[in-house]
């Protein structure tokens, strides 16, 4: 998973540059496709679930700063692939549907264990967390309840099973809305009852809806009796219609709008428009590659893409400024995941590593391929090189560590034997050791380049170790690892 950059950085995306250049960041992934995604509602954080694939099974959940873009939060091993995730209001949990049947409840940030809460006999649609201490839940037999996550209480709101003319449905806080095949809007407030106002407000179907970032404003798409498609704004508190769209024949599969920046960003699946709403200059049309889900967080437009997990598809999340479309940029090169970049900002150019086996240097001015490092049989997920540019050092899933030639491409030497995954790489300043770490064995292993001989650390405590990174001259070094579904940090004298 990796982070396109814009040529012309603002704070945010400059922010990533600096920290990839200084801490060479390993972006995470997922070792499955992502099957779902949702922003926090103040846009701090990134919340992704992924499901199986091929013969992996990653039932996982991933939480990412999106001002950092690191990861902070993990939770590993659940039982069930995950299909739908709400986040509270204050961050602090998380609402969880496994297999579309599974409810459960976990606290974030802590080492408290994950909650089932109900096993339903019909599929969730649809979640939400009104509060740290209730959740709605919307099912396919056109009911919407209210769980109590402590007691696991269950109170049946109000059934919709004799509307037969539901065409779709969106669910945040405490506000769900409908919308029928006639062209009838029903939006619903909950408090201690549902208040129900329907409104007519199209003579043909009403086909996607989603509300904003802060529930102000619905936004669904009408197709009248003409076959005329267009995209209208509801101002939640005023009931009425804020603003109307044509979009003629795009079919529009979900929307996102920003009221305090007045864009749209609608999808068709890998095809999505960009309508600035502050102009009359019409959408710009962007394609990506196998678009999963999107989100605005604030002038971001923010897309995961996802894929099998083979080398011909991979999992990425793409950041873009939609305010300064122009400086766009993509790298294309690798034929599977990527796994892992390294910017050198002064020098211009950027390495990246892959599932693929490959290793690719890139000039960040012309986005062409510099030089290639192709020598590993199966997939890298860690890489470093020096300020000097004499290395590059690569870990990968076959438990080696390769050491290259930067300027040349040849291989120096490959470290093999190693009991795990190599998930980390780190050169010394001086160039003579370098430091990966392993998962599997708990292990921070130091090798002299020279005289060619490791040194092997291992941990006491059962750490699946994700990075490491240096301090005072290389004489400590600070792990990231992974105990008990819980991130930890820990400090070693080298």
């Amino acid at each position: 998973m990796y982070f396109q950059l814009k040529k012309v950085p603002d704070y945010v995306v400059e922010n990533k540059i600096d920290q990839l250049e200084k801490q060479g960041i390993f972006l995470y992934n997922h070792c499955s496709s992502i099957s779902c995604a949702v922003v926090s509602d103040d846009l701090k954080y990134l919340i992704t679930g992924s499901g199986t694939s091929c013969d992996i099974d990653d039932f996982s959940i991933h939480i990412w700063d999106l001002i950092t873009s690191q990861q902070v939060f993990s939770l590993r091993h659940l039982p069930k692939s995950v299909t739908r995730i709400s986040i509270s209001p204050d961050n602090s949990s998380i609402l969880i549907t496994l297999k579309s049947t599974s409810l459960y409840y976990t606290e974030l940030w802590s080492s408290s264990s994950i909650k089932n809460l109900l096993e339903s006999q019909s599929l969730i649609i649809l979640t939400s967390m009104i509060s740290n201490n209730h959740g709605l839940f919307f099912t396919q037999q056109k009911k919407l309840s209210l769980i109590n996550f402590y007691t696991r209480e269950l109170l049946l709101i109000i059934s919709y099973e004799n509307e037969k003319n539901i065409g779709c449905m969106a669910l945040k806080n405490n506000f769900f809305a409908f919308g029928t095949n006639t062209g009838v809007l029903n939006v619903c407030l909950y408090e201690n009852v549902f208040l129900n106002k329907p409104f007519v407000v199209s003579k043909g179907r009403i086909k996607d809806m989603n509300f904003d970032n802060e529930g102000k404003f619905l936004i669904f798409t009408a197709l009248n009796t003409k076959g005329e498609r267009r995209i209208f704004i509801w101002d939640i508190e005023l009931n009425k219609i804020f603003r109307k769209i044509k979009i003629g024949e795009f079919n529009a599969m979900k929307i996102c709008y920003s009221y305090q920046l007045n864009i749209l960003v609608t999808n068709n699946y890998n095809t999505f428009r960009v309508w600035n709403l502050n102009n009359e200059e019409g959408f710009k049309t962007l394609n990506f590659d196998l678009a999963r889900e999107f989100f605005l967080v604030k002038c971001f437009l923010v897309v995961i893409m996802t894929g099998v997990y083979n080398y011909k598809n991979k999992n990425k999340i793409a950041v873009y400024n939609i305010q300064n479309m122009q400086d766009w940029y993509i790298f294309n090169g690798h034929i599977g995941i990527i796994t892992c970049i390294k910017i050198d900002k002064a020098k211009n150019v950027l390495v990246s590593g892959s599932l693929d086996g490959q290793i690719i240097l890139w000039d960040l001015k012309s986005k062409k391929v510099i030089r290639k490092f192709i020598d590993q049989t199966d997939g890298v997920i860690s890489l470093d090189f020096d300020e000097n540019h004499v290395y590059v050092v690569s870990g990968s899933i076959e438990k080696s560590c390769h050491i290259w030639d930067f300027n040349t491409g040849n291989i120096i030497e490959i470290i093999r034997e190693n009991p795990g995954w190599v998930t980390d790489v780190k050169i010394y300043p001086n160039l003579q050791f370098i430091a990966f770490a392993c998962c599997l064995n708990n292990e921070i292993n130091v090798y002299d380049i020279k005289k060619k001989k490791k040194k092997t650390m291992k941990l006491i405590d059962s750490y699946f170790i994700m990075s490491i990174a240096f301090l005072n001259n290389c004489k400590y070094a600070v792990v990231n690892g992974i105990r008990s579904e819980i991130s930890k940090i820990l400090i070693l004298k080298l």
